[in-house]
């Protein structure tokens, strides 16, 4: 007999080891006015609002307290954020999924800051760890500061960087905002190890971990990050985990990041894939088929420990924006590619990958060539348009053909050194430059921006509605518009068939906002569903036998599948 695992539920909700039946009971209730009032009124106006100013006063000195408190400014929090700190309160360990726009940073900082005095009035301490991706560090450090009120250190995971702070601070512990590759580096680990050894607690009372879903989606036993960084989390009493997208590929990395927070409410790998998952049984043994079930009990299931808002839900408003998918042929260099390579995103993205003789041109390149005539086209004369691609290999072909055509240009990918990054993110925002080329699809606010384009595809659809987040971070999002260039055949087919497939999985198993990008891909690919249809009954009927007699005359010959198509796309074969 396998390994058996007793799960608790309360109602029908999974309760685990971390909640009792009064805490379901609050959080069970904060659910129910998740959309509008309620929450723990003392919370409220738990929020600063520092000036930059004030925020580098703070970190000059590494004390709050430099700021006095008659100085500060203080905000209030929405009915909705309220409810986010209060679920956050009672739960303490969960996942976060509200959706761009509604002020994740701005619930956690409130939390900190409501934790930290609690602390206080108790002679206890209450430390944060907060992580996030490298290039975020300094932008989320300042958020905190700035909304909490607290001094956080910077960190990132790298040996100087942890022997500096080591030296510093020896074992004294500080909120610390940090790069999520603290999470596996060693020498984190052996300082935590020393602080609780020492002191007999661990250093952070709370860890938060945004922009969870790449790096916690998979705790396969393999994976050495997620398991180093759940000895941290499991000795936190606060573990909160910030992802908008929560879904991310499939609904067992879902599963991961739930299991991270609380491993003890969920069902085990095999029965969870036998609630949720349909299995192909053609080969005679049990396959997934990339398809989902039951996803309204798997909501209920798991509510105690994924709260997730949407502006849509929030009454939120789309104005004057649009999404258009262009297509475009294969260019002769691209098909003879295609018959002798494995990588066919790379063949139509860019070919000299394969071959440094040819050329990277319109003509060779129909893709690249689609987004010259768009830049010098419908949006020349529109303001700044951010470029994204999922491979780095184009992109310097990218920006020398645009420059070409006198298209000024810039590329920020996962290559470019954190300086360079910062300086390229600070002179788009003051509009130096009009189109950035790059692969990075969370932590960039270009509110400004109101154009995106989509170069080629990326198999996670959280991934391309993290980038066209990059300009619809607002509440209400008005004026823009975005654009998906794909070349007609495989490209075009795989991009329809798995967007639409997991996007609307995803809708079902973790719920989905306002996306210009997958409105129009299942649109497309309903279109297309209704064109195959329509072509198999075509085609079928004209394979239909019709029994003749001597006086009939002579049945006409069948057809074949390309003239099927052609006829019903208003051909003359």
């Amino acid at each position: 007999m396998g390994r058996r695992k007793k799960v608790k539920y309360f109602g029908n909700h999974l309760l685990g080891d971390y909640l009792n039946e009064r805490q379901a009971q609050i959080l069970i209730k904060l659910q129910e006015v998740s959309e509008g009032q309620g929450g723990i009124e003392e919370l409220r106006n738990m929020i600063d609002l520092l000036t930059d100013e004030q925020i580098d006063q703070i970190i000059a000195t590494g004390d709050p307290d430099v700021v006095p408190m008659e100085e500060r400014a203080e905000g209030t929090l929405s009915d909705l954020q309220t409810v986010g700190v209060s679920y956050m309160y009672v739960a303490k360990r969960m996942i976060l999924g509200d959706s761009v726009g509604l002020g994740k940073t701005v619930q956690i900082s409130s939390l900190v800051k409501y934790m930290n005095l609690k602390a206080l009035q108790n002679q206890r301490r209450f430390n944060v760890l907060y992580l996030t991706e490298k290039n975020l560090v300094k932008q989320s450090r300042r958020e905190l500061i700035k909304f909490s009120g607290l001094f956080f250190e910077e960190l990132h995971g790298d040996k100087t960087s942890i022997s500096k702070f080591n030296k510093k601070y020896d074992l004294d512990v500080v909120n610390i905002c940090g790069s999520h590759s603290l999470l596996k580096h060693p020498d984190f680990h052996k300082w935590c190890n020393d602080f609780e050894s020492y002191y007999n607690e661990f250093p952070f009372s709370m860890i938060v971990v945004d922009e969870s879903g790449k790096l916690l989606s998979n705790d396969s036993p393999k994976v050495a990050t997620y398991h180093s960084a759940k000895l941290l989390a499991d000795k936190a009493e606060y573990v909160i985990l910030m992802n908008a997208g929560s879904f991310e590929n499939s609904l067992d990395k879902f599963r991961s990041q739930l299991a991270f927070v609380d491993s003890t409410f969920l069902f085990t790998k095999t029965e969870f894939s036998n609630r949720y998952q349909i299995m192909d049984w053609s080969m005679g043994r049990p396959s997934f088929n990339g398809k989902y079930k039951n996803a309204e009990d798997f909501r209920e299931k798991v509510a105690l420990r994924y709260l997730k808002r949407t502006r849509k839900g929030q009454g939120a408003r789309m104005i004057d924006c649009s999404a258009e998918l262009i297509e475009v042929e294969k260019s002769k260099i691209q098909k003879e590619f295609l018959r002798k390579s494995s990588m066919p995103q790379m063949v139509l993205d860019c070919p000299p990958y394969f071959d440094s003789s040819v050329e990277f041109t319109c003509e060779n390149v129909p893709k690249a060539g689609a987004l010259v005539n768009l830049l010098n086209g419908e949006l020349k004369n529109v303001g700044q348009v951010i470029v994204y691609t999922t491979l780095k290999e184009p992109h310097k072909h990218l920006k020398i053909l645009l420059e070409k055509y006198g298209i000024q240009s810039e590329v920020m990918n996962g290559s470019t050194p954190l300086a360079d990054r910062n300086r390229i993110i600070d002179d788009f925002k003051r509009g130096d430059i009009r189109v950035l080329i790059t692969n990075v699809q969370r932590g960039l606010n270009f509110g400004s921006c109101n154009y995106a384009v989509f170069y080629n595809y990326d198999g996670n659809p959280n991934n391309m509605v993290q980038f066209e987040g990059r300009i619809t971070r607002d509440f209400d999002i008005i004026n823009k518009h975005v654009y998906v260039i794909v070349t007609k055949g495989g490209e075009k087919k795989r991009l329809l068939n798995d967007i639409a497939r997991r996007a609307e999985a995803s809708h079902e198993f973790a719920g989905s906002d306002f996306s210009m990008v997958l409105d129009l891909l299942k649109e497309e690919s309903n279109k297309l569903k209704e064109t195959n249809d329509t072509f198999s009954k075509i085609y079928n009927k004209s394979k239909e036998k019709k029994i003749g007699t001597v006086n009939e005359p002579k049945p006409k010959p069948k057809i074949t599948k390309s003239q099927a198509m052609s006829r019903f796309r208003g051909g003359t074969n």
